[in-house]
């Protein structure tokens, strides 16, 4: 948001629109990181024979 307005000519501070953001409802997207989970049970818990 901060780098649009800066590009189309408004001069605003990071800080002002960071105040801003959660009085309009605004989110930031969160990419969470990949977790691999595995179907099969772990070495750990398999019954020695």
């Amino acid at each position: 948001m901060y780098k649009k307005l800066k590009a189309n000519g408004k001069n605003i501070s990071l800080k002002r629109i960071q105040r801003y953001i959660p009085s309009m409802g605004l989110r930031s997207i969160v990419v969470k990181k990949f977790h691999p989970h595995s179907s099969k049970p772990s070495v750990e818990k398999k019954p020695f024979k």
